[in-house]
């Protein structure tokens, strides 16, 4: 849509392209980058998975789908070349307890992309159990979030932060 939108965009794709190997896509519900990645994964260049709680109506061959929470999923240490949580960090409840997990299985020398691309109001539809689910619970700033993620123990590679004046816009790049 914006200017803003389409430098977040291309420094995703930018990113996105350069990845080979097994890649987890954490919070894949909106697809939004479902192209690129559909492409890639065709082409053999990417081994795709993507665990989201809620129901994703695609269907491909060369792509894996899990209507799971991140948090129920059980993969073996060091199993993911890639793990991408694009627009996703804000929407993990306990985010250190995500990132533990993210860390244990990503190999070593892997790349952990990390974004959030929207300003976001934290509110929660309360269900009949009076738990808020699949909402956001933070709205960490690009500086919050890579503090976070240092503090468990992944190197920043590279930040993109796309404005901070208009909107909570980030891309971090981590190994």
């Amino acid at each position: 849509s914006g200017k803003k939108d389409n430098k977040f965009e291309k420094a995703a794709i930018n990113e996105l392209s350069s990845l080979k190997g097994s890649t987890l896509d954490i919070g894949c519900g909106n697809l939004y980058f479902y192209p690129v990645l559909k492409q890639m994964a065709e082409e053999k260049k990417i081994i795709y998975m993507g665990v989201d709680p809620l129901k994703t109506i695609i269907k491909n061959k060369h792509m894996k789908f899990l209507q799971k929470r991140f948090e129920d999923v059980k993969f073996k240490d060091n199993s993911f070349n890639n793990i991408l949580m694009l627009g996703s960090y804000n929407h993990v409840q306990d985010i250190t307890f995500v990132l533990r997990q993210v860390y244990n299985i990503l190999k070593p020398e892997g790349t952990l992309l990390v974004s959030d691309d929207e300003p976001i109001i934290i509110l929660g539809k309360e269900k009949k159990s009076g738990k808020k689910e699949f909402e956001h619970y933070r709205n960490s700033s690009a500086a919050e979030a890579e503090r976070n993620l240092i503090r468990l123990g992944f190197r920043i590679k590279k930040r993109t932060v796309v404005s901070e004046k208009t909107g909570n816009i980030w891309l971090i790049k981590c190994a």
